[in-house]
């Protein structure tokens, strides 16, 4: 992971200026007294913080430039990138943020109840989301456990659960972590010996899989499992044969999302044109800032 780079702007003092004080002494004797203002230091300094600043409002103006137009009042009173940057953080980071903290809460007390497949399947999809959210909030390897953690108590599932804990202690006295991908593997198996894998949740794993983002590269392993050289297995593959061999003149899917994205670019392009001018302003007040 990228270390984030400090923010050192160049520091500009204050500006005190000169001034003259007239008065009189015990005497009568006029007296003036001057007390030295900092007027050659903040020249000094804004004169060496000219490229600097320069290249802060060349960043400033293409990071409003990039701002939707609904959006621009969360830059428009900025008066450096750093401020607008922070000011776009503030805004769009704390959902995704909170959202990974609820689902890593989910995740973590998510017990497996009556049904395993159900259980597994839907736990799988609440952490591909959490991944997407937020890659490092709950790592692969806490995962792998929090899955032997919450699977099914019964009494019926205590071998695979001896078994999974067995290779839990053993990779962390070998110092590399347990994957998920395993221990999902392994409850596959386990479903797949108990007669509790079906058709229908294939269908339904699969589609979870699809939605799949691995960000680390970790493999998770499919919610769906098919044993090989079985009938269910040979049926499967031959289906996906045909389905790869026939041919799609229309897909109905790809069209609907194509316009759905043109629509998308079409409403932008009209609030960035609808916004142009209160974009130019903002620019323009900061060039001349």
């Amino acid at each position: 992971m990228s270390q984030a780079i400090e923010y050192k702007p160049p520091v500009i003092p204050k500006l005190v200026e000169s001034l003259t004080h007239t008065g009189f002494d015990g005497e009568g004797n006029e007296v003036t007294i001057t007390t030295r203002g900092n007027e050659v230091e903040v020249n000094v300094a804004k004169k060496n913080a000219e490229s600097w600043l320069a290249q802060d409002k060349k960043a400033l103006a293409i990071i409003v430039e990039a701002v939707p137009g609904p959006k621009l009042y969360v830059v428009e009173d900025c008066k450096s990138a750093h401020e607008a940057w922070e000011a776009l953080k503030e805004t769009y980071e704390p959902t995704n943020a909170l959202m990974a903290i609820t689902l890593k809460s989910q995740i973590t007390s998510f017990m497996c109840g009556a049904n395993p497949v159900a259980w597994r399947v839907e736990i799988m999809e609440k952490y591909q989301r959490l991944r997407r959210a937020d890659a490092g909030m709950l790592p692969d390897h806490e995962f792998a456990k929090c899955l032997i953690t919450n699977m099914s108590p019964s009494d019926k599932w205590q071998y695979c659960r001896d078994i999974l804990l067995e290779e839990m202690a053993k990779s962390e006295q070998g110092g590399e972590p347990l994957k998920s991908a395993f221990v999902l593997a392994r409850l596959q198996r386990e479903e797949f010996s108990k007669g509790l894998f079906t058709a229908a949740t294939s269908s339904s794993s699969s589609s979870s899989k699809a939605r799949a983002h691995n960000d680390d590269g970790d493999a998770v392993a499919s919610a769906s499992f098919v044993q090989p050289g079985t009938p269910g297995g040979r049926k499967m593959e031959r289906t996906h044969q045909r389905n790869d061999r026939r041919a799609g003149p229309y897909d109905h899917r790809s069209s609907a999302s194509s316009n759905n994205r043109d629509n998308r670019d079409n409403r932008d392009n009209r609030d960035n044109r609808d916004n142009r001018p209160q974009r130019e302003r903002i620019i323009c007040t900061m060039i001349s800032a």
